[in-house]
This record gives structure tokens, C-alpha cells and sequence, in this order.
């Protein structure tokens, strides 16, 4: 960790707090949020990172380039995918100024963060260090972005990850196991965060990265009237893995901690004076304390049905899962790893014919589609059901086999 003063005369341009961070970068007119790394650039040049800059591509100014001659360099984390080795093309579009992209000295391509200034974001750094450091970042079932590089620069906490890419739903999926794959390994991630008391409270697509070097994608093949073809392959070029990203909003507790108190209350941007961008857990719009760790089931569920709702059977059988993961109740909900026992033995029951079976596309523009199912057993539980680990996986039995 590199702890380093500012100096005064780059203090002074710089935001006053996270909140003006999050804010700054498009005025005055002309400017975009790249512009506020730019007095940092000597910095974190000494620290052996250079700084991306603008393609100068007018029409989409915030789109960051590494320069030419600087490939990437192989990191064991990121692969290509045929369609992209044919155009290399690497970026990454700066609309907000709290990350900037880099480049080491031996052409890794990282994203650089600023977490904490001052007491402001101090759940994000200790939601990261727990989950993303130390021998607990080499865990198969860890899906959290890890941690490279902590620097701090004056009362600026700045944390470098891995340079990764979004591709939960894009490009759509080619077969049922792809999208099987992907349910199963979001849901693992978010278990094991729940498992060292960590909630996301901030789940969504957008959120979600893939070991994905960047570059052209396949979406499939246009056909007349502009209507999107079947996917081609995608995912089939290399070992996906999803990252849950954006722990700006976790909360987290100790483990000798009192399960009831690890409970939250109002929107989770409420201190943060920011509009909270999700759909809003029932839960959130009471003043009564309530369990982050199952909002978190309950926004994963959402995400799930939106994308994956539409499906037939036996696809239905888990649509069924997710639908309880969205129940208003919140303990009528599963937790994250009784959700993935369900997953789990559900993928038992499937032939390799039906995981390579093509899956369709979302209709477009329609709305979800009402299903009615039986309800899945109650799950054993506390009062307020606040600690994840007060329900082991043997005391729900998976509605799906």
C-alpha cells in the first residue's frame, strides 16, 4: 500500500468529497469525467500506472483508448473470443468519474477506483477486503472482483482490479447450458458473500462482469425487417466466469455479531444523498429494520425472471425458484445457499441434449407473463431472518427434483 500527500496545488482541483466525485466531469461544457484524473496522471504514474485517454473520437468523447502499440498483456484473467481476435479493438467508456482505466508497465490493463475519501466509503473497502484479498481471493466459488492494489493518496483510497468487461445478457445466450451456467455461478457468488456476512444490496445485469478481454462481440445475425437472428456462438471460445462487481452499497457485519442486529433500514442510497437506480425491495420503502441478505435474494429473483421468465419447460421449474426469491414476504424467501442447492440439483436432472438445445430471446417489449405455481416449502428461519447461516441447505428441500 502506497500512502502519499497530496500536493497542494493538485488538491485543489481535485472534488472535495466522494459524493462530487461520483458527480463531477461534465461541465463546464466540453469537459468530461476523464478530465478529473488528470492531475493524478504524474501520481499514478510513479506508481507504474499509466492512465488511458480519449480515442478523440468527437460524437463519443468519454471512450478511453490505452494508446497504440500497448497490447494487453496475457493475466490469467481475462480470454478472447474468436469473433473478437478478428477486431482487437480495446476500450473502455469513462461516464463517471470515480474509475479511470490503466495500463501497468508490463501492459496489464486494469481499472483503477476510487473507494474511500475520508469516513465516505469505508463499507465499500471493508466489503472488498474481505472478500477480494488474502488467500479468500483464490476460492473457486468467490466470484467477487479481486483486489490487485490498494494506493492511498492523501485521505483518497483508491483500489485497482483486474480490467473486465459486462456480458451477463449480452451477447444473448446460444444454449440452455450457457444460461445455466451463468444462474448458477451469480447465485455462488452472492452465496459466498453472504456466507462472510457481506450483502450487495445493489444486484443487477450492470453489475455483473465477465472474463472477457474485449473487442467485437457476436449478437447474431440481422435478418430482413432489422429482426435479430439466432445467437451465434459466444461463450463457447472460452472459460466463462461472472464477477459480481460495485460493493458501493454492501454492508457488512462480524461474525461473532448478534444476528438481530444485522439488519438495515430505508433505501440503501440514504446516506449517500443519490437516487437509488433499482428496482426498490419491498422491504426498502418501510422505516422497519429489515434483512439486506434477503434484498439481495429478492433483487437477484428479479433479475433472474426478467431474463429468463419467458422459457419453457423444464425451464419453468426454475422460473418457479425465482418467483420465491421475489415473494413479498421476505421470509418466504429462500436464502442465497438454499437457492443454490435448488440450482444445483435442478442442473442434475438435465441431459446434455437439453443443455445444448438453442434458448430464444426475451420477446422484446412484452411484459412478464403470469405464473401461477405451487409454493415452495417454508424455509426454517428466525424471527426476523436476518442471519443467512441460520438455515442450513438441508432445511429446504429443492422444489425441482
Amino acid at each position: 500500500m502506497t500512502d502519499t500527500p497530496v500536493p497542494a496545488f493538485t488538491r485543489d482541483t481535485l472534488p472535495k468529497t466522494l459524493r462530487d466525485w461520483r458527480a463531477s466531469g461534465w461541465e463546464p461544457e466540453g469537459t468530461t469525467p476523464r478530465d478529473v484524473w488528470t492531475p493524478l496522471e504524474p501520481f499514478f504514474l510513479e506508481q507504474g500506472l499509466t492512465l488511458w485517454k480519449s480515442a478523440d473520437i468527437p460524437t463519443i468523447p468519454f471512450f478511453m483508448i490505452p494508446g497504440k502499440g500497448f497490447p494487453r498483456s496475457p493475466d490469467g484473467f481475462v480470454y478472447s473470443a474468436a469473433v473478437s481476435d478478428a477486431n482487437p479493438r480495446s476500450g473502455f467508456d469513462v461516464v463517471k468519474a470515480i474509475h479511470c482505466p490503466a495500463r501497468t508497465i508490463d501492459n496489464r490493463y486494469v481499472l483503477i477506483r476510487l473507494v474511500a475519501k475520508g469516513d465516505d466509503g469505508l463499507n465499500h473497502l471493508a466489503a472488498l477486503r474481505r472478500l477480494g484479498t488474502g488467500a479468500v481471493a483464490f476460492r473457486g466459488d468467490n466470484h467477487i472482483v479481486p483486489m490487485l492494489r490498494e494506493i492511498v493518496l492523501d485521505d483518497m483510497t483508491f483500489v485497482v482490479f483486474p480490467l473486465l468487461h459486462d456480458g451477463f445478457d449480452s451477447p444473448w445466450y446460444y444454449n440452455y447450458g450457457e444460461v445455466l451456467d451463468a444462474v448458477y455461478q451469480v447465485t455462488e457468488g452472492l452465496a459466498f458473500c453472504h456466507e462472510r456476512l457481506v450483502a450487495h444490496l445493489d444486484i443487477d445485469v450492470d453489475n455483473i462482469l465477465v472474463n472477457f478481454k474485449g473487442g467485437a462481440r457476436q449478437h447474431g445475425v440481422t435478418q430482413p425487417g432489422g429482426v435479430l437472428g439466432p445467437p451465434t456462438p459466444f461463450r463457447a471460445d472460452f472459460p466463462v466466469r461472472y464477477y459480481l462487481n460495485d460493493f458501493e452499497l454492501a454492508v457488512c457485519y462480524e461474525h461473532d455479531s448478534d444476528p438481530s442486529t444485522r439488519v438495515v433500514s430505508g433505501l440503501p442510497t440514504k446516506d449517500l444523498h443519490g437516487k437509488y437506480g433499482r428496482a426498490v425491495v419491498p422491504e426498502m420503502l418501510s422505516e422497519l429494520p429489515y434483512c439486506p441478505f434477503r434484498a439481495d435474494v429478492w433483487q437477484l429473483g428479479r433479475m433472474f425472471l426478467r431474463c429468463f421468465q419467458h422459457l419453457d419447460e423444464p425451464w419453468t421449474l426454475l422460473t418457479q425458484l425465482f418467483i420465491e426469491m421475489t415473494s413479498e414476504e421476505p421470509l418466504s424467501r429462500p436464502t442465497m445457499a438454499q437457492a443454490l442447492k435448488c440450482i444445483r440439483q435442478f442442473r442434475s436432472t438435465l441431459s446434455w441434449d437439453s443443455l445444448a438445445s438453442r434458448v430464444p430471446r426475451p420477446p422484446p417489449g412484452t411484459p412478464p407473463k403470469s405464473i401461477t405455481l405451487e409454493p415452495l416449502p417454508e424455509p426454517a428461519t428466525d424471527a426476523l431472518g436476518t442471519d443467512p447461516g441460520n438455515a442450513s441447505e438441508t432445511d429446504r428441500e429443492s422444489p425441482i427434483v
